[in-house]
């Protein structure tokens, strides 16, 4: 059975269309940047060797991962 998770509460507070960088649990924004590559870099450098990658879309309809 699929998981669905709302990132929503989690994203609040990050601009539309960034680069998001998870913690491995995905419970907590470690980095973000509009681009890819430097969210990895900031999330690494914040102690998170693995990140979990996601961008936010630019509009404010619905989405499912």
């Amino acid at each position: 059975m699929p998981v669905v998770r709302d990132f929503g509460k989690i994203f609040e507070g990050v601009p539309r269309g960034s680069w998001v960088a998870l913690s491995h649990d995905e419970e907590r924004v470690v980095a973000y940047d509009v681009k890819l590559d430097e969210a990895i870099r900031k999330a690494k450098e914040a102690g998170e060797p693995e990140p979990y990658v996601i961008r936010v879309p630019e509009t404010q309809s619905g989405w499912i991962l």
